[in-house]
């Protein structure tokens, strides 16, 4: 039989009076070690979004770009200039029927602070490029007398991350010779080297080139 967090925590509320901060907090405790553990849901890079963040819908953006040319008369015209960047919003409830909502909050905060690109895999093994967490949207829905969060909503934004290309330095075939060299002795030339003096122009030529 499958176990309603939401429905749970609400009937619990209605039959616990709460008298003081101690009490909160051994109630919130009790709550969490009632409903099953979490199960894995995404990774990015090291940092886990599992399934006691209860995910209630992903959007995924994807494009490309086209640069618009004006023209004197008629429409503009179009130019692609490449893809743009992916975008997947997460939407999540963090709810104490399954998980701690503040700890899972300041988890979100750290993610994002972090500025840090990481690889998305998703538990059942897609890889979805490199992502960085841009922003999180909280909307606080219920709370305890004292403030202890109850129920979160938000929305987690991640942004793909195109690593730039690493240029290799290329290292020469062959010891640079230079053309000539000064010496006490006067100037060298390499061996094989070819002189060659340019022809003479006519007499009758004409003072400017046409």
């Amino acid at each position: 039989m499958a176990i309603n967090p939401f429905s749970t925590v609400t009937n619990a509320l209605q039959g616990v009076v709460i008298g003081s901060t101690a009490s909160v907090t051994q109630f919130v405790n009790q709550l969490l070690g009632q409903v099953q553990g979490g199960v894995l849901y995404a990774l990015l890079g090291d940092v886990q979004f599992g399934l006691p963040a209860y995910f209630t819908g992903s959007e995924t953006r994807f494009g490309a770009e086209y640069a618009e040319h004006k023209l004197i008369d008629g429409k503009p015209r179009l130019q692609s200039t490449g893809d743009k960047l992916d975008e997947i919003t997460w939407n999540v409830v963090f709810h104490a029927g399954f998980c701690d909502p503040e700890a899972e909050l300041q988890k979100l905060r750290k993610l994002i602070a972090s500025h840090t690109a990481a690889p998305l895999h998703f538990a059942n093994g897609d890889y979805k490029g490199t992502f960085v967490a841009t922003d999180c949207t909280v909307t606080t829905r219920q709370t305890m007398r004292d403030g202890t969060l109850v129920w979160l909503e938000g929305t987690v934004s991640l942004k793909e991350y195109v690593e730039p290309p690493v240029l290799v330095e290329q290292t020469a075939s062959q010891t640079p010779v230079a053309a000539q060299t000064r010496s006490g002795n006067g100037i060298t030339t390499p061996p094989n080297t070819v002189t060659a003096s340019a022809t003479a122009r006519p007499s009758t030529a004409s003072a400017t080139r046409n």
